[in-house]
């Protein structure tokens, strides 16, 4: 196959994607549930993660309310389709657990983003009272979704 019919077909490929984006295509998160990659609630922040629930400084990442000994932080970005896979769940554990689970979006907090080390998205960190140095906060291994998430957040908890 010639150069220049591998290069067209890239291209088309790329244009595909991007205009399947731009267009809000529906993404299926692991229960099959469609929704728009780009529609977002007014109350919630570009992920669609409830606004209150975020975090600017290590501080805010690490400082549990009274009674936590910690919390659980996802760094996420908007282009990201497994941050859009994760939403449905990472939502349902907010609403539930709201001081003990919080969001960082990568993309406007990149100092944030680059003190926790974070090299993909999402990423997701048990981040303990008092952490003073993120890149040593617990990186999260399991499973992505409700129940996996809900152990692990209980699990920490005690």
């Amino acid at each position: 196959m010639e150069t220049w019919v591998i290069i067209a077909i890239v291209i088309a490929l790329l244009l595909f994607l991007a205009l399947g984006t731009l267009a809000g295509a529906s993404v299926l998160d692991n229960s099959g549930n469609s929704y728009s990659a780009n529609s977002c609630a007014p109350s919630t922040n570009s992920c669609g993660v409830p606004k209150a629930n975020s975090c600017s400084t290590v501080k805010e990442c690490s400082g549990g309310a009274r009674g936590n000994n910690g919390k659980l932080v996802l760094f996420y970005t908007t282009w990201c389709g497994y941050c859009q896979q994760i939403k449905p769940a990472w939502n349902k554990l907010q609403k539930a657990y709201p001081n003990w689970v919080v969001s960082v979006d990568g993309d406007t907090k990149g100092a944030l983003k680059n003190k926790f080390g974070v090299r993909g998205y999402p990423s997701i960190y048990w981040c303990p009272k008092g952490l003073k140095h993120p890149e040593v906060a617990e990186d999260y291994t399991g499973e992505r979704n409700y129940n996996s998430l809900l152990n692990f957040l209980n699990s920490k908890r005690v």
